[in-house]
């Protein structure tokens, strides 16, 4: 049996242009991953995924403190 991540699992990975201009700020201005969350009123796991994506298109860089920012 093949083990599937991510499956059953309730997370929204749809993100407007708005959303990803202000994820993409507060990633440069190193705010936690767990701040963003909450000011974008979206599950960890949901920007998670958008880092890795981001990252993987050259849109955002790897910080210092990575996911845990200041």
């Amino acid at each position: 049996m093949k083990y599937f991540a991510l499956d059953q699992i309730d997370i929204d990975l749809g993100f407007t242009e708005q959303e990803i201009k202000e994820f993409i700020e507060m990633w440069q201005s190193e705010i936690s991953l767990l701040n963003i969350s909450k000011k974008m009123k979206r599950k960890k796991i949901e920007l998670a995924i958008l880092v890795i994506d981001l990252a993987e298109r050259k849109k955002i860089k790897q910080r210092k403190q990575g996911l845990d920012g200041l």
